[in-house]
């Protein structure tokens, strides 16, 4: 309650986002109840995510925590039953590392049952969580076995997937991916308008690669974002973006767009074009994918 307390002094809070580990789960109950009922008198939205990296002795693995994967899915148990209570929107955090990209699909079937978002991510180096420089051992990159995995995975969703604004995200996954970590295909929000809050109350522009700017104990939130260290960092967090894949679910960049658009018309009318028997045929499909792909690009609304 003292973060959000301190976040009210910011004039335009619209959502809070929480993520939790899934470990105290009374605790998080009541604390994420609280949380809701005072996000909600203030007119903010609250999206809950509960992060879970595997099923059974995955989860637990990774995590270090034995039994944690029982107490978190019934977590999410307790909380999908009555989620008006606890948050506007949950989402189940799946984060792909060296450890569990050989059994992504796992978590896709374990949780079909469940009325929850699952929001698939790649693990990346991380200052929040101090693994910014010694990322190497969960680090998808790290191992080129690994990244081929990784890329496959999302290829393979961005080929089934049938929403637009999904099938959008997996493909900047798999850009990156295939480009080896460089080439970052969607905009970001934490850029110009997000920001994180960790465990010490300490606020960071983004979730990865910002250093701390203030603490929300000793300052208030619109003071910190005020500062002129808050414009610095900013400009020095531009650099980093396009080694970084957190957060790609927000709209394509104008290159993400046409790079998209390309390749979703090169799915759909590749087996075509190969059954032509003409070349008058070959140029009427050319130019039935070309007007489809700049449509696909001007009428961008995913």
């Amino acid at each position: 309650m003292a973060v959000l307390e301190a976040l009210i002094s910011l004039p335009h809070l619209e959502s809070i986002y929480l993520i939790t580990n899934g470990i105290a789960t009374e605790k998080i109950k009541e604390h994420t109840k609280s949380a809701k009922s005072f996000c909600s008198a203030h007119d903010i939205s609250v999206t809950l995510c509960i992060s879970l990296d595997g099923v059974g002795n995955i989860h637990d693995t990774i995590r270090g925590i034995p039994g944690n994967f029982e107490k978190t899915v019934q977590l999410i148990k307790d909380i999908s039953s009555d989620q008006s209570l606890y948050c506007d929107n949950l989402v189940i955090g799946h984060t792909l590392s060296r450890f569990n990209i050989d059994k992504a699909h796992e978590i896709e079937k374990y949780l079909a049952p469940f009325d929850v978002t699952l929001d698939v991510h790649l693990a990346v180096p991380n200052k929040r969580i101090g693994t910014y420089t010694d990322h190497d051992k969960y680090n998808i990159l790290a191992d080129d076995k690994s990244r081929q995995l990784a890329a496959e995975y999302f290829y393979s969703r961005f080929l089934y997937e049938n929403n637009l604004t999904a099938k959008a995200r997996y493909f900047a996954n798999y850009y990156y991916l295939k480009n080896n970590g460089e080439g970052r295909l969607a905009s970001c929000l934490y850029r110009y308008r997000d920001v994180t809050i960790d465990e010490n109350l300490n606020l960071r522009l983004c979730a990865t690669a910002s250093e701390s700017l203030g603490n929300l104990g000793k300052e208030s939130a619109s003071s910190i974002i005020k500062n002129n260290r808050t414009k610095k960092e900013a400009k020095r967090l531009l650099k980093e973006c396009n080694k970084c894949i957190h957060y790609a679910y927000y709209p394509l960049t104008i290159k993400g767009r046409i790079l998209f658009a390309r390749e979703v018309v090169k799915q759909q009318y590749s087996m075509t074009i190969y059954k032509c028997t003409s070349g008058k045929q070959r140029f009427k499909v050319y130019l039935s994918a070309a007007n489809k792909a700049i449509k696909m690009v001007v009428k961008y609304d995913y």
